[in-house]
């Protein structure tokens, strides 16, 4: 498990955007599609795009649609990994 970053808002519907981690900005692209996890190790979704700078990187994780209302609102400002 890799911590991709940390959720800053929600992007539309169905999407999330994470300040990625200043470690991690290297292989940035080498992320997309990749699994999105929680802190309890339950697939949220995946990264579906990669924005920004080389010292300041975004990622856009597109939702599940199984996931829950209530649990999307819970993931701002919390911990997101990849695997």
């Amino acid at each position: 498990m890799k911590r991709l970053g940390v959720v800053t808002s929600r992007h539309g519907h169905s999407c999330l955007v994470v300040k990625g981690d200043s470690a991690d900005n290297s292989a940035a692209f080498r992320m997309m599609n990749a699994p999105v996890i929680d802190k309890n190790v339950s697939r949220i979704g995946k990264v579906v795009n990669v924005f920004g700078s080389e010292t300041r990187t975004y990622f856009l994780v597109r939702i599940f649609r199984e996931i829950d209302e209530r649990r999307i609102k819970s993931l701002v400002s919390e911990k997101v990994y990849i695997r």
